[in-house]
């Protein structure tokens, strides 16, 4: 019988027609700089819920109703840390537009409105907050707000109040026509509260150690050479060369950043150590946050390094600074709506993660809010989460959203309310991996098969597609949302109409692929109730001539 053997010319084998490809999570994150032909396979045209992080991409927790009843959304959390071990003592306060309200018990429905604001016009509980303690060790916060000025809240007394000398606090005595009612900033810089007058360039700070008393004037417009009103005030821990000390570091509206040092803005030693444009900075004061030996800036330069700007870095190039390779998109959302008091940035320690918060405006688009990983320095997007605002309290992640609800960070599901009407839906995710040529780029491939490898956790419906030759905008469909304890057959049901329900391990799912391309990224999309990591893909794939 005869039999056509697999031989080439000179009895030679032939080489093998499918050929493997391990292609490694988009670990280092969202890329909006490199070329879509040189950016490298670890990077991503875009990924959200499932964000980098030190083994593959990781899916977000999801977030459960902590409390509601507020009237008005919470646009501001202030918690408040006692000091004194006792955790009874911490509070937890949501700010409306109608007033503050105490949330701290979990479960709370009709909480106690501790202050009645009587501006709820146009910014009214979009505020700042700052810890303080006194020299007779009386443990505050001081809040103020765009429209109804500063407040105090003493845990001693349990009670907020006004620095007018009518109540608890001392009064604050201004050196000109300035009252309580016109502070819309307060931060702590040497032991000194700094207040910041609204729609002004000035700043007032009192003695060491007072919250009350006479304020001393500073005029920072002077030195605004793009003009604009004094934004904010932060006080920056860094080493100056004379050793640790304390930088008050200026914002204008305009977009100039100025760096002072000394022990007293009354004193010779006080001076102006550099002054930089970095771009206009939106509307809101939330525009910084300290992270290590650095305090990061949010402007339409994107996000701007102030260590870097003191060793020289110039920020109009769009590859530098901690938002570098999405800075092009922070630009264009900050220069798209640049009047929106919801723009903040927060750093989650037990999560590790850096998060600027952008405008909530579900009728336009989706909730989004940046997030980076601050060890790989990576970036992806959060979705679908209804935050306007977050703190940080007893390592819990807190949200504030609309209709007075505050969301605690945790758990698998998305959305779980208090009443238990709504138990909460799986998390969905999704990304585009960078386009490869796998082979050459003139070389036509095309897939058979594409594995997904990674670490599941409870039940997960997954759907990829190859996407060929720089087709980004390639719409993935959403597969059916999944459900714990219905899972499918291996071999039976199908993958985009199944649900495949696992325990935490380590798992791979081949899935068939077709197309033909150059070029091919892999894209993805699907929702879990439970832990998701993904950690690579396995392309088994065919190539073509060349063109």
């Amino acid at each position: 019988m005869y039999h056509r053997q697999k031989r080439g010319a000179l009895g030679r084998a032939f080489p093998p027609t499918v050929q493997p490809q391990t292609i490694p999570a988009s670990v280092g994150g969202v890329n909006a700089l490199t070329s879509l032909v040189g950016m490298p396979p670890t990077d991503a045209l875009y990924l959200w819920n499932a964000v980098p992080s030190e083994y593959g991409l990781r899916l977000r927790r999801g977030y459960r109703e902590w409390a509601n009843g507020a009237v008005g959304d919470v646009r501001t959390i202030v918690p408040y840390d006692a000091q004194s071990g006792v955790l009874s003592g911490d509070r937890l306060f949501a700010v409306t537009e109608n007033g503050i309200y105490d949330y701290t018990a979990f479960n709370t429905t009709a909480p106690v409105q501790e202050v009645v604001f009587s501006d709820q016009s146009d910014g009214a509980g979009y505020g700042n907050w700052v810890n303080f303690t006194t020299d007779a060790d009386d443990i505050l916060v001081l809040f103020a707000d765009e429209r109804n000025g500063l407040y105090y809240y003493s845990g001693s007394d349990d009670a907020w109040g006004r620095p007018d000398g009518l109540g608890i606090f001392p009064e604050i005595i201004f050196p000109d026509a300035t009252t309580i009612d016109d502070i819309s900033f307060v931060t702590v810089h040497k032991q000194r509260v700094w207040l910041v007058k609204r729609g002004a360039p000035d700043g007032y700070y009192l003695p060491i150690d007072a919250i009350g008393g006479e304020a001393k004037k500073f005029n920072f417009g002077s030195q605004f050479n793009n003009g604009g009103t004094l934004r904010g005030l932060w006080s920056w821990t860094i080493d100056g060369g004379d050793g640790v000390d304390d930088f008050l570091v200026a914002i204008s509206g305009g977009g100039n950043v100025l760096v002072y040092y000394g022990p007293d803005p009354s004193l010779p030693q006080w001076s102006l150590r550099g002054q930089w444009f970095i771009g206009q900075p939106p509307q809101s004061r939330r525009l910084t946050t300290e992270y290590g030996g650095d305090l990061y800036l949010l402007s339409s330069y994107g996000i701007t390094s102030t260590r870097d700007l003191l060793n020289g870095v110039d920020y109009s190039d769009v590859k530098v600074g901690p938002s570098g390779k999405i800075t092009r998109f922070v630009r264009a959302d900050v220069n798209e709506d640049p009047t929106s008091w919801d723009w903040a940035m927060h750093i989650y320690p037990n999560d590790g993660f850096l998060q600027l918060i952008t405008p909530y405006d579900p009728e336009y688009r989706k909730p989004r809010q940046y997030v980076q990983n601050l060890l790989t320095q990576s970036w992806g997007w959060w979705r679908d989460v209804p935050m306007i605002c977050a703190a940080n309290q007893e390592g819990e992640y807190y949200i504030g959203g609309p209709d007075g609800k505050v969301w605690i960070y945790d758990g698998t599901l998305d959305g779980t309310t208090l009443d238990g009407n709504v138990v909460g839906d799986p998390i969905e995710f999704g990304g585009l991996t960078s386009f490869q040529p796998y082979t050459v780029h003139a070389q036509y491939l095309r897939p058979g098969y594409i594995r997904a490898i990674g670490i599941l956790g409870g039940a997960i419906a997954l759907n990829i597609r190859a996407v060929f030759d720089y087709q980004f905008n390639t719409d993935i469909l959403q597969p059916p949302p999944a459900t714990r304890n219905q899972g499918a057959i291996w071999d039976i049901d199908l993958w985009d109409d199944s649900f495949w329900d696992f325990e935490t391990s380590a798992s791979s799912k081949p899935i068939g692929a077709t197309g033909l391309g150059r070029t091919m990224a892999i894209g993805w999309r699907g929702s879990s109730e439970g832990g998701l990591t993904i950690t690579a893909w396995d392309v088994m794939y065919q190539t073509g001539g060349l063109l």
